[in-house]
């Protein structure tokens, strides 16, 4: 009894999935061979911790907003003669991240589960406090996707999500590919009046990628809470 209580499924619900299923393997192969009251109170702890994990979502609602703040800059891009597109670029970074943290709080006292030191507040706030007082002049340098990926590249790996920094990763490359004038130079990619276009089209390519990503965790998450 004293593992699943010193270590309870919230705590659990921090491990990747990987592990969880491994684990709950692992104890139901060994409960059937040697049942145990201890031995069903952690298969019961780890299906829970996995229950919880599913309930917090955070693969495919990182993914989504990763995917959504891609698509408008993405769209951003291409309406290059609009005096707003370079705007719309600078507010998606503290937009998306400000959204996200208020789903993730919602939902986390929706389900009575907290998730502490990963940062999405942070990391909303750095964004919203950058906009007022310098309007995030980085994005001009190194762009608005790169920022964005670094913020999920941070919060996927404190949240132990392979997918979500896996993707964000994907984002700082395509970012620095499309928006920094020292990185182009490097690798030799010339700036012309029709560049903006392959560069949407990575971009967009990018969100669809990640959107996908969101869809098919959704599914997964629903299944697992479902006890599919």
């Amino acid at each position: 009894m004293s593992a699943p209580t010193s270590f309870g499924p919230s705590r659990l619900a921090e491990l990747p999935l990987s592990t969880l299923d491994a684990a709950h393997s692992a104890v139901q192969s060994e409960g059937m061979a040697a049942p145990s009251s201890s031995t069903a109170a952690l298969v019961d702890g780890l299906g829970m911790a996995r229950r919880v994990r599913a309930a917090r979502r955070v693969e495919s609602t990182n993914l989504t907003m990763l995917g959504v703040g891609a698509l408008v800059i993405g769209l951003s891009i291409l309406a290059t003669r609009s005096q707003f597109s370079e705007w719309i670029q600078v507010l998606t970074v503290p937009v998306a991240f400000l959204a996200l943290w208020g789903i993730v709080y919602r939902r986390s006292n929706t389900a009575g589960v907290r998730r502490r030191g990963v940062g999405y507040y942070v990391i909303a706030l750095i964004a919203v406090f950058s906009v007022l007082f310098g309007r995030l002049p980085l994005s001009h340098s190194i762009g608005a996707l790169t920022l964005l990926g670094a913020g999920f590249l941070i919060i996927g790996s404190r949240e132990r999500r392979w997918p979500v920094w896996a993707t964000a990763l994907m984002a700082i490359v395509i970012g620095l590919l499309t928006s920094s004038e020292t990185i182009r130079r490097i690798v030799r990619l010339d700036e012309t009046p029709t560049s903006v276009v392959p560069s949407a089209i990575a971009v967009l390519i990018l969100a669809v990628v990640a959107l996908a990503g969101a869809c098919r965790f959704r599914l997964a998450e629903n299944r697992e809470l479902q006890g599919v």
